[in-house]
Protein backbone atom coordinates (compact mmCIF):
# COMPACT_ATOMS: atom_id res chain seq x y z
CA UNK A 1 0.00 0.00 0.00
CA UNK A 2 1.25 3.31 -0.89
CA UNK A 3 2.12 5.57 2.23
CA UNK A 4 0.29 8.52 3.54
CA UNK A 5 3.31 11.06 2.42
CA UNK A 6 3.45 9.49 -1.09
CA UNK A 7 -0.36 10.48 -1.66
CA UNK A 8 0.17 13.74 -0.37
CA UNK A 9 2.46 14.35 -2.89
CA UNK A 10 0.36 12.80 -5.64
CA UNK A 11 -2.28 15.76 -4.43
CA UNK A 12 0.39 18.45 -4.60
CA UNK A 13 1.66 16.94 -7.97
CA UNK A 14 -1.65 17.25 -9.30
CA UNK A 15 -2.90 20.62 -8.09
CA UNK A 16 0.52 22.13 -9.68
CA UNK A 17 -0.45 19.55 -12.98
CA UNK A 18 -3.63 22.01 -13.22
CA UNK A 19 -1.53 25.20 -13.38
CA UNK A 20 -2.82 26.75 -10.08
CA UNK A 21 -0.50 29.32 -8.61
CA UNK A 22 -0.29 31.01 -5.30
CA UNK A 23 -3.29 32.32 -3.87
CA UNK A 24 -5.87 30.77 -7.03
CA UNK A 25 -8.43 28.42 -6.04
CA UNK A 26 -7.20 24.58 -6.48
CA UNK A 27 -9.30 21.52 -7.26
CA UNK A 28 -8.30 18.27 -6.20
CA UNK A 29 -10.16 15.48 -8.13
CA UNK A 30 -10.19 12.15 -5.46
CA UNK A 31 -11.31 9.50 -7.70
CA UNK A 32 -7.93 8.17 -8.58
CA UNK A 33 -7.52 7.83 -4.44
CA UNK A 34 -10.70 5.56 -4.42
CA UNK A 35 -10.90 2.06 -3.15
CA UNK A 36 -13.62 0.28 -3.94
CA UNK A 37 -12.54 -3.69 -2.90
CA UNK A 38 -12.20 -2.38 0.19
CA UNK A 39 -15.35 -3.16 2.11
CA UNK A 40 -16.10 -0.49 4.64
CA UNK A 41 -17.37 -1.38 8.04
CA UNK A 42 -20.32 1.10 8.72
CA UNK A 43 -23.49 1.60 11.12
CA UNK A 44 -27.05 1.03 10.13
CA UNK A 45 -26.49 -0.79 6.79
CA UNK A 46 -25.28 -4.32 5.66
CA UNK A 47 -25.89 -7.83 6.26
CA UNK A 48 -28.05 -9.62 9.24
CA UNK A 49 -27.90 -12.90 10.63
CA UNK A 50 -31.30 -15.14 10.93
CA UNK A 51 -31.00 -16.38 14.61
CA UNK A 52 -33.85 -18.50 16.39
CA UNK A 53 -35.01 -18.57 12.83
CA UNK A 54 -39.00 -19.48 13.83
CA UNK A 55 -37.37 -21.82 16.18
CA UNK A 56 -34.89 -21.85 19.07
CA UNK A 57 -32.89 -24.61 17.21
CA UNK A 58 -31.92 -22.59 13.51
CA UNK A 59 -29.06 -20.87 12.57
CA UNK A 60 -27.06 -20.85 15.51
CA UNK A 61 -23.60 -19.96 15.57
CA UNK A 62 -20.42 -22.56 15.74
CA UNK A 63 -18.33 -19.57 17.06
CA UNK A 64 -18.39 -15.89 17.39
CA UNK A 65 -15.70 -16.08 14.14
CA UNK A 66 -18.75 -17.12 11.83
CA UNK A 67 -20.37 -13.02 12.40
CA UNK A 68 -17.02 -11.81 12.77
CA UNK A 69 -15.29 -12.71 10.02
CA UNK A 70 -18.18 -12.15 7.91
CA UNK A 71 -17.60 -8.47 6.31
CA UNK A 72 -20.33 -5.78 6.73
CA UNK A 73 -22.16 -7.72 9.22
CA UNK A 74 -24.38 -5.44 11.22
CA UNK A 75 -27.25 -6.98 13.33
CA UNK A 76 -29.16 -10.56 14.42
CA UNK A 77 -32.55 -11.05 13.38
CA UNK A 78 -34.42 -12.68 16.09
CA UNK A 79 -37.65 -14.33 15.53
CA UNK A 80 -38.98 -15.89 17.82
CA UNK A 81 -42.34 -17.16 18.51
CA UNK A 82 -44.41 -15.42 21.34
CA UNK A 83 -44.52 -18.71 23.42
CA UNK A 84 -40.40 -18.86 24.15
CA UNK A 85 -40.92 -15.32 25.76
CA UNK A 86 -43.77 -15.35 28.05
CA UNK A 87 -44.34 -19.25 28.29
CA UNK A 88 -47.11 -18.19 31.84
CA UNK A 89 -49.04 -15.07 31.28
CA UNK A 90 -46.93 -12.10 32.97
CA UNK A 91 -44.00 -14.72 33.45
CA UNK A 92 -41.15 -13.60 30.91
CA UNK A 93 -38.22 -14.95 29.76
CA UNK A 94 -36.66 -12.21 28.67
CA UNK A 95 -32.98 -14.09 29.40
CA UNK A 96 -33.46 -15.81 25.79
CA UNK A 97 -33.05 -11.92 24.50
CA UNK A 98 -31.13 -10.71 27.00
CA UNK A 99 -28.19 -13.62 27.35
CA UNK A 100 -27.67 -12.46 23.10
CA UNK A 101 -27.63 -9.06 23.97
CA UNK A 102 -24.78 -8.91 26.42
CA UNK A 103 -22.57 -11.41 24.48
CA UNK A 104 -22.73 -9.61 21.26
CA UNK A 105 -23.33 -5.77 21.84
CA UNK A 106 -20.20 -5.23 23.32
CA UNK A 107 -18.52 -6.34 20.14
CA UNK A 108 -20.74 -3.80 18.13
CA UNK A 109 -23.90 -5.69 16.76
CA UNK A 110 -27.61 -4.70 16.81
CA UNK A 111 -30.66 -6.68 16.93
CA UNK A 112 -33.79 -6.71 15.06
CA UNK A 113 -37.01 -8.93 16.25
CA UNK A 114 -40.15 -9.99 14.71
CA UNK A 115 -42.24 -12.05 17.68
CA UNK A 116 -44.90 -14.53 15.76
CA UNK A 117 -48.34 -15.90 16.59
CA UNK A 118 -48.22 -18.87 14.14
CA UNK A 119 -45.97 -21.30 13.66
CA UNK A 120 -45.73 -24.37 10.92
CA UNK A 121 -42.78 -26.48 13.18
CA UNK A 122 -44.44 -26.07 16.40
CA UNK A 123 -47.60 -26.01 17.70
CA UNK A 124 -48.38 -23.14 20.08
CA UNK A 125 -46.36 -19.92 18.70
CA UNK A 126 -49.21 -18.20 20.53
CA UNK A 127 -48.55 -19.34 24.27
CA UNK A 128 -50.98 -22.42 25.00
CA UNK A 129 -52.28 -20.00 28.10
CA UNK A 130 -53.90 -17.44 25.37
CA UNK A 131 -56.07 -20.76 24.14
CA UNK A 132 -56.91 -22.19 27.51
CA UNK A 133 -58.06 -18.08 28.28
CA UNK A 134 -60.93 -18.15 25.60
CA UNK A 135 -58.75 -16.79 22.53
CA UNK A 136 -60.30 -18.30 19.21
CA UNK A 137 -58.63 -20.27 16.74
CA UNK A 138 -58.42 -23.53 14.93
CA UNK A 139 -55.67 -26.48 14.52
CA UNK A 140 -54.18 -26.30 10.97
CA UNK A 141 -51.44 -28.79 9.67
CA UNK A 142 -50.77 -32.40 9.76
CA UNK A 143 -52.22 -34.46 12.61
CA UNK A 144 -48.91 -35.41 13.83
CA UNK A 145 -47.65 -31.76 14.28
CA UNK A 146 -50.32 -29.53 14.63
CA UNK A 147 -49.66 -26.12 14.49
CA UNK A 148 -52.30 -23.72 16.43
CA UNK A 149 -53.78 -20.26 14.59
CA UNK A 150 -55.53 -17.86 16.37
CA UNK A 151 -58.55 -15.66 15.15
CA UNK A 152 -56.41 -12.52 14.86
CA UNK A 153 -59.10 -10.21 15.57
CA UNK A 154 -60.70 -12.44 18.77
CA UNK A 155 -60.55 -10.08 21.88
CA UNK A 156 -59.12 -12.09 24.30
CA UNK A 157 -55.63 -13.03 21.78
CA UNK A 158 -55.72 -9.01 21.33
CA UNK A 159 -55.88 -7.86 24.53
CA UNK A 160 -53.11 -10.98 26.03
CA UNK A 161 -51.14 -9.56 22.94
CA UNK A 162 -51.42 -6.15 23.94
CA UNK A 163 -49.89 -6.72 26.83
CA UNK A 164 -47.01 -8.50 25.96
CA UNK A 165 -46.19 -6.05 23.70
CA UNK A 166 -46.14 -3.89 25.54
CA UNK A 167 -44.21 -5.25 28.03
CA UNK A 168 -41.28 -5.74 25.40
CA UNK A 169 -41.66 -2.19 24.33
CA UNK A 170 -40.84 -1.54 28.16
CA UNK A 171 -37.55 -3.52 27.93
CA UNK A 172 -36.22 -2.32 24.49
CA UNK A 173 -37.77 -0.18 22.84
CA UNK A 174 -35.55 2.96 22.08
CA UNK A 175 -32.57 0.96 23.14
CA UNK A 176 -29.55 1.86 21.25
CA UNK A 177 -28.89 -1.36 19.83
CA UNK A 178 -32.15 -2.14 18.30
CA UNK A 179 -32.59 -1.56 14.60
CA UNK A 180 -35.70 -2.37 14.36
CA UNK A 181 -39.06 -4.18 15.21
CA UNK A 182 -40.74 -6.36 12.40
CA UNK A 183 -44.84 -6.76 12.54
CA UNK A 184 -44.80 -10.76 13.46
CA UNK A 185 -48.50 -10.92 14.93
CA UNK A 186 -50.61 -11.83 11.78
CA UNK A 187 -50.46 -15.39 9.64
CA UNK A 188 -47.38 -17.78 9.09
CA UNK A 189 -44.08 -16.94 10.65
CA UNK A 190 -45.64 -13.82 11.12
CA UNK A 191 -45.52 -12.76 7.33
CA UNK A 192 -49.19 -11.45 7.56
CA UNK A 193 -50.25 -14.28 5.12
CA UNK A 194 -52.92 -17.43 5.88
CA UNK A 195 -51.42 -19.90 3.39
CA UNK A 196 -50.86 -22.79 5.68
CA UNK A 197 -54.16 -22.14 7.57
CA UNK A 198 -57.45 -20.50 6.44
CA UNK A 199 -55.84 -19.19 2.97
CA UNK A 200 -58.28 -16.12 3.58
CA UNK A 201 -57.67 -12.77 3.65
CA UNK A 202 -56.86 -10.23 6.78
CA UNK A 203 -59.67 -8.27 7.12
CA UNK A 204 -59.17 -4.10 7.49
CA UNK A 205 -60.28 -3.92 10.39
CA UNK A 206 -58.22 -6.46 11.57
CA UNK A 207 -55.43 -5.78 9.99
CA UNK A 208 -55.53 -1.72 11.60
CA UNK A 209 -55.89 -3.29 14.94
CA UNK A 210 -52.07 -4.83 14.59
CA UNK A 211 -50.60 -2.24 13.25
CA UNK A 212 -52.15 0.67 15.45
CA UNK A 213 -50.74 -2.00 18.53
CA UNK A 214 -47.20 -1.47 17.06
CA UNK A 215 -47.48 1.96 16.53
CA UNK A 216 -48.89 2.18 20.16
CA UNK A 217 -45.79 0.54 22.22
CA UNK A 218 -43.25 0.70 19.70
CA UNK A 219 -42.33 5.03 19.35
CA UNK A 220 -38.32 4.93 19.18
CA UNK A 221 -37.42 2.56 17.01
CA UNK A 222 -37.62 1.68 13.47
CA UNK A 223 -40.79 -0.43 12.46
CA UNK A 224 -40.45 -2.81 9.23
CA UNK A 225 -43.48 -4.72 7.72
CA UNK A 226 -43.42 -7.73 5.26
CA UNK A 227 -44.65 -6.42 1.68
CA UNK A 228 -46.90 -10.11 2.55
CA UNK A 229 -49.15 -7.90 4.75
CA UNK A 230 -50.22 -5.76 1.84
CA UNK A 231 -51.28 -8.34 -0.53
CA UNK A 232 -52.66 -10.74 1.96
CA UNK A 233 -55.72 -7.95 2.17
CA UNK A 234 -58.77 -8.48 0.54
CA UNK A 235 -59.17 -7.70 -3.21
CA UNK A 236 -59.08 -4.09 -3.78
CA UNK A 237 -57.58 -2.85 -0.35
CA UNK A 238 -54.18 -3.38 -1.21
CA UNK A 239 -53.64 0.48 -1.47
CA UNK A 240 -55.35 1.10 1.30
CA UNK A 241 -53.62 -1.25 3.19
CA UNK A 242 -50.10 0.42 2.04
CA UNK A 243 -51.04 3.69 2.17
CA UNK A 244 -51.77 3.33 6.10
CA UNK A 245 -48.77 1.91 7.09
CA UNK A 246 -46.84 3.97 4.72
CA UNK A 247 -48.34 7.20 6.87
CA UNK A 248 -47.49 5.78 10.14
CA UNK A 249 -43.88 5.43 9.06
CA UNK A 250 -42.88 1.54 8.45
CA UNK A 251 -40.57 0.54 6.14
CA UNK A 252 -40.86 -2.55 4.22
CA UNK A 253 -39.31 -5.96 3.64
CA UNK A 254 -39.43 -8.62 1.22
CA UNK A 255 -39.31 -12.35 2.75
CA UNK A 256 -39.04 -13.88 -0.65
CA UNK A 257 -36.11 -13.32 -2.50
CA UNK A 258 -35.10 -16.32 -4.62
CA UNK A 259 -38.10 -18.53 -3.57
CA UNK A 260 -38.91 -20.56 -6.29
CA UNK A 261 -42.08 -19.60 -6.81
CA UNK A 262 -41.32 -16.14 -7.50
CA UNK A 263 -38.21 -16.68 -9.40
CA UNK A 264 -40.63 -18.47 -11.73
CA UNK A 265 -43.41 -15.49 -11.66
CA UNK A 266 -41.39 -12.61 -11.15
CA UNK A 267 -38.33 -12.77 -13.15
CA UNK A 268 -38.62 -9.49 -14.58
CA UNK A 269 -38.44 -7.74 -10.82
CA UNK A 270 -35.76 -9.98 -10.03
CA UNK A 271 -38.03 -12.03 -7.93
CA UNK A 272 -39.65 -8.85 -5.89
CA UNK A 273 -43.48 -8.99 -6.25
CA UNK A 274 -44.15 -5.38 -5.09
CA UNK A 275 -41.25 -3.47 -6.03
CA UNK A 276 -43.55 -0.23 -6.11
CA UNK A 277 -43.65 -0.33 -2.17
CA UNK A 278 -39.91 -0.26 -1.54
CA UNK A 279 -40.20 3.15 -3.77
CA UNK A 280 -42.57 4.93 -1.38
CA UNK A 281 -39.98 4.52 1.59
CA UNK A 282 -36.66 3.85 0.75
CA UNK A 283 -35.33 7.66 0.62
CA UNK A 284 -37.07 8.26 4.69
CA UNK A 285 -36.90 4.77 5.96
CA UNK A 286 -34.50 1.38 5.53
CA UNK A 287 -35.73 -1.53 3.33
CA UNK A 288 -34.78 -5.09 3.86
CA UNK A 289 -34.64 -8.06 1.42
CA UNK A 290 -34.71 -11.30 2.96
CA UNK A 291 -33.46 -14.39 0.71
CA UNK A 292 -34.88 -17.77 0.82
CA UNK A 293 -33.76 -20.22 3.27
CA UNK A 294 -29.67 -20.99 1.37
CA UNK A 295 -30.08 -24.79 2.07
CA UNK A 296 -33.44 -24.66 0.18
CA UNK A 297 -32.31 -22.29 -3.21
CA UNK A 298 -28.92 -24.72 -3.37
CA UNK A 299 -31.21 -27.68 -3.77
CA UNK A 300 -33.73 -25.47 -5.97
CA UNK A 301 -31.31 -25.29 -8.36
CA UNK A 302 -31.76 -21.25 -7.88
CA UNK A 303 -28.25 -20.42 -6.94
CA UNK A 304 -25.69 -21.55 -8.78
CA UNK A 305 -21.54 -21.24 -9.46
CA UNK A 306 -19.33 -20.02 -6.61
CA UNK A 307 -20.35 -16.61 -5.48
CA UNK A 308 -24.12 -17.10 -7.55
CA UNK A 309 -22.25 -16.33 -10.81
CA UNK A 310 -23.90 -18.91 -13.01
CA UNK A 311 -27.32 -18.05 -11.60
CA UNK A 312 -28.66 -16.14 -8.15
CA UNK A 313 -26.74 -13.51 -7.90
CA UNK A 314 -27.92 -11.03 -10.52
CA UNK A 315 -31.34 -11.48 -9.31
CA UNK A 316 -29.86 -10.25 -5.58
CA UNK A 317 -28.26 -7.61 -7.14
CA UNK A 318 -31.06 -6.68 -9.25
CA UNK A 319 -33.81 -6.35 -6.02
CA UNK A 320 -31.06 -4.66 -4.20
CA UNK A 321 -31.01 -1.94 -6.75
CA UNK A 322 -34.95 -2.30 -7.62
CA UNK A 323 -35.50 -2.30 -3.34
CA UNK A 324 -32.75 0.58 -2.41
CA UNK A 325 -32.22 -1.89 0.64
CA UNK A 326 -30.71 -1.15 3.50
CA UNK A 327 -29.82 -4.72 4.97
CA UNK A 328 -29.73 -7.59 3.66
CA UNK A 329 -29.99 -11.20 5.03
CA UNK A 330 -28.61 -14.49 3.31
CA UNK A 331 -31.18 -16.75 6.02
CA UNK A 332 -29.21 -20.12 6.49
CA UNK A 333 -25.28 -21.08 8.14
CA UNK A 334 -23.17 -17.67 8.29
CA UNK A 335 -20.11 -19.86 7.28
CA UNK A 336 -21.37 -21.77 4.54
CA UNK A 337 -22.97 -18.68 2.83
CA UNK A 338 -19.18 -17.11 3.45
CA UNK A 339 -17.12 -19.55 2.15
CA UNK A 340 -19.61 -20.35 -1.04
CA UNK A 341 -20.00 -16.60 -1.99
CA UNK A 342 -16.95 -14.15 -0.29
CA UNK A 343 -16.95 -11.67 -3.06
CA UNK A 344 -20.82 -11.36 -3.48
CA UNK A 345 -21.02 -10.99 -0.06
CA UNK A 346 -17.97 -8.08 0.03
CA UNK A 347 -19.51 -6.39 -3.41
CA UNK A 348 -23.15 -6.40 -1.37
CA UNK A 349 -22.00 -5.45 1.75
CA UNK A 350 -20.60 -2.29 0.46
CA UNK A 351 -23.78 -1.42 -2.33
CA UNK A 352 -26.66 -1.77 0.15
CA UNK A 353 -27.46 1.44 2.05
CA UNK A 354 -25.26 4.41 1.96
CA UNK A 355 -21.35 4.46 0.56
CA UNK A 356 -19.60 7.53 0.37
CA UNK A 357 -16.48 8.85 -1.59
CA UNK A 358 -15.86 12.15 -1.85
CA UNK A 359 -15.31 13.13 -5.89
CA UNK A 360 -13.08 16.61 -5.69
CA UNK A 361 -12.84 19.40 -3.07
CA UNK A 362 -12.05 22.96 -4.20
CA UNK A 363 -10.55 25.79 -1.84
CA UNK A 364 -8.18 28.22 -2.35
CA UNK A 365 -4.26 27.11 -2.67
CA UNK A 366 -3.32 29.97 0.86
CA UNK A 367 -5.39 31.31 3.44
CA UNK A 368 -4.22 34.00 6.32
CA UNK A 369 -5.05 33.75 9.73
CA UNK A 370 -9.08 35.18 10.67
CA UNK A 371 -9.92 34.95 6.74
CA UNK A 372 -13.39 33.28 5.51
CA UNK A 373 -12.14 30.54 3.21
CA UNK A 374 -14.47 29.14 0.58
CA UNK A 375 -14.48 25.24 0.13
CA UNK A 376 -16.59 23.12 -1.74
CA UNK A 377 -16.74 19.08 -1.62
CA UNK A 378 -18.77 16.91 -3.95
CA UNK A 379 -20.01 13.71 -3.08
CA UNK A 380 -21.10 10.56 -4.34
CA UNK A 381 -23.06 7.80 -3.14
CA UNK A 382 -22.19 4.61 -4.87
CA UNK A 383 -24.89 2.72 -2.20
CA UNK A 384 -28.34 1.87 -3.07
CA UNK A 385 -30.16 3.91 -0.29
CA UNK A 386 -29.04 7.33 1.59
CA UNK A 387 -28.12 6.80 5.33
CA UNK A 388 -30.96 8.21 7.49
CA UNK A 389 -29.26 9.72 10.25
CA UNK A 390 -27.29 12.85 9.95
CA UNK A 391 -23.90 12.79 10.72
CA UNK A 392 -21.44 16.02 10.92
CA UNK A 393 -18.74 16.95 9.10
CA UNK A 394 -15.80 17.96 10.44
CA UNK A 395 -12.37 19.36 9.43
CA UNK A 396 -8.93 19.43 10.44
CA UNK A 397 -6.24 21.37 9.79
CA UNK A 398 -2.83 20.02 10.62
CA UNK A 399 0.79 20.73 10.44
CA UNK A 400 3.39 19.02 11.69
CA UNK A 401 3.38 21.20 15.00
CA UNK A 402 0.04 22.39 14.69
CA UNK A 403 -3.64 21.03 14.41
CA UNK A 404 -7.48 22.27 14.92
CA UNK A 405 -10.72 20.95 14.33
CA UNK A 406 -13.62 23.10 12.47
CA UNK A 407 -17.41 21.85 11.95
CA UNK A 408 -19.13 22.17 8.64
CA UNK A 409 -22.40 22.48 9.41
CA UNK A 410 -23.68 22.78 5.72
CA UNK A 411 -22.85 19.75 5.17
CA UNK A 412 -26.04 16.79 5.36
CA UNK A 413 -25.52 13.46 4.35
CA UNK A 414 -28.67 12.43 4.31
CA UNK A 415 -29.42 14.53 0.80
CA UNK A 416 -26.12 12.31 -0.68
CA UNK A 417 -28.75 10.28 -2.72
CA UNK A 418 -27.54 7.31 -4.55
CA UNK A 419 -25.75 7.64 -7.69
CA UNK A 420 -26.24 11.43 -7.85
CA UNK A 421 -22.56 13.33 -7.23
CA UNK A 422 -23.79 16.19 -4.60
CA UNK A 423 -22.02 19.54 -4.08
CA UNK A 424 -21.42 20.99 -0.80
CA UNK A 425 -20.64 24.94 -0.34
CA UNK A 426 -19.11 25.42 3.06
CA UNK A 427 -17.15 28.08 4.63
CA UNK A 428 -13.96 28.10 7.02
CA UNK A 429 -13.13 30.95 9.32
CA UNK A 430 -8.74 30.00 9.70
CA UNK A 431 -8.14 30.71 13.65
CA UNK A 432 -6.53 33.56 14.17
CA UNK A 433 -3.48 32.32 15.91
CA UNK A 434 -2.97 29.54 12.94
CA UNK A 435 0.82 29.50 12.10
CA UNK A 436 2.32 29.96 8.68
CA UNK A 437 2.84 26.98 6.87
CA UNK A 438 1.58 24.04 4.98
CA UNK A 439 -1.42 22.32 6.22
CA UNK A 440 -2.90 18.58 5.52
CA UNK A 441 -6.67 19.48 4.91
CA UNK A 442 -8.35 16.46 6.44
CA UNK A 443 -12.53 15.83 7.24
CA UNK A 444 -14.17 12.74 8.80
CA UNK A 445 -18.02 12.28 8.72
CA UNK A 446 -19.09 11.19 12.70
CA UNK A 447 -21.46 9.08 13.70
CA UNK A 448 -21.17 9.29 17.28
CA UNK A 449 -22.14 6.83 20.45
CA UNK A 450 -19.92 6.21 23.25
CA UNK A 451 -16.86 5.33 21.01
CA UNK A 452 -17.50 8.56 18.79
CA UNK A 453 -17.62 6.38 16.19
CA UNK A 454 -16.43 7.90 12.39
CA UNK A 455 -17.95 6.58 9.02
CA UNK A 456 -15.54 5.24 7.16
CA UNK A 457 -15.02 6.74 3.47
CA UNK A 458 -14.30 5.02 0.28
CA UNK A 459 -10.78 6.06 -0.11
CA UNK A 460 -7.49 4.57 0.38
CA UNK A 461 -6.17 3.28 3.92
CA UNK A 462 -2.72 5.59 3.20
CA UNK A 463 -5.20 9.22 3.40
CA UNK A 464 -6.48 7.84 7.00
CA UNK A 465 -4.58 8.99 10.37
CA UNK A 466 -4.57 7.42 13.33
CA UNK A 467 -7.36 9.71 14.46
CA UNK A 468 -10.00 8.39 11.28
CA UNK A 469 -9.83 11.46 9.34
CA UNK A 470 -9.06 11.21 5.60
CA UNK A 471 -6.72 13.43 3.75
CA UNK A 472 -8.13 15.61 0.73
CA UNK A 473 -5.79 18.51 0.20
CA UNK A 474 -3.26 20.75 1.33
CA UNK A 475 -3.18 24.44 2.26
CA UNK A 476 -0.95 26.94 2.84
CA UNK A 477 -1.31 29.36 5.66
CA UNK A 478 0.94 32.64 5.44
Amino acid sequence: MKSASFAMRTIVLMSLAAGLSLGASQTVNLTPLWDTARVLENPDKGWYHHYYDNSLDKYLLKSDADLDDFPGMNHLYLRVAWSYLEPQEGRFNWPLIDDLVDHWTPKGYKFSFRITCKETGITFATPQWVKDAGAAGAFFGPADRPNWAPDYGDPVFLEKLDRFHQAFAARYDGRPWVQDIDVGSIGEWGEGHNFRSTKQPIPWDIFKQHIDLYCRHYRRCTLTISDDYIYSSPQGLAGQFADYVVERGFAFRDDSILVDWYVKTYPGTFTMRSPELFQRTWQRRPNVLELEHYPIVLRSGNWKGPNGAEFGADLVRGAVELSHATFIGYHGDARQWLTDNPALTAELANRVGYWYFPQDITLPVEARPGQTVPLSITWLNRGVAPAYKRCPLQLRLESSDYSTLIDLPESDNRQWMPDQPVTEHCSIVMPPDTPPGRYAVKVALLYGGPDNRLIDLGLQQSLRDKHGFFTLAQLTAR
